[in-house]
């Protein structure tokens, strides 16, 4: 018997207010868009550091988007090793669980400048593998 594998996945980082993730575009003319989209903004409240979200593709074979919340731009640092290696321990788990065969990730915690030098990046994703 085959097993069906799930697709790959990929991990981008992302802020606690998901303003860093790539917009959709809004189907106006689709009902109740305008609805929907009033209250998620309404319901919505900054994540916690160190979470992550997964987006999923509505084609069965697209592949997945880990986003790990590991920057607060309200802070300096916006991003501490801690909060990176917390979120990747938590996707490396989750991704094990699905049975993810490929998980790829930009390098977490630098953004324009912002956040992780690449040496401190480098560290929370080894302690996230060792751990």
């Amino acid at each position: 018997m085959h097993r069906r594998l799930h697709p790959a996945a990929v991990v981008v980082q992302e802020d606690r207010n998901l303003v860093m993730g790539g917009q959709s575009i809004l189907d106006l003319d689709a009902e109740d868009e305008y609805d929907r989209a009033y209250l998620a903004i309404r319901e919505h409240g900054p994540l916690a550091l160190g979470r992550f979200l997964v987006l999923r593709g509505r084609d069965p074979d697209s592949h997945w988007t880990y986003q790990a919340v590991v920057h607060d731009f309200e802070q300096t640092p916006s991003c501490r090793p801690g909060d990176v290696r917390r979120s990747l321990c938590a996707i490396l788990g989750d991704a094990e669980r699905r049975e993810l065969p490929t998980l790829a990730a930009e390098a977490l915690g630098n953004w324009e400048g912002r956040g992780l030098s690449l040496e401190e990046s480098i560290g929370a994703f080894d302690a996230a593998i060792l751990e």
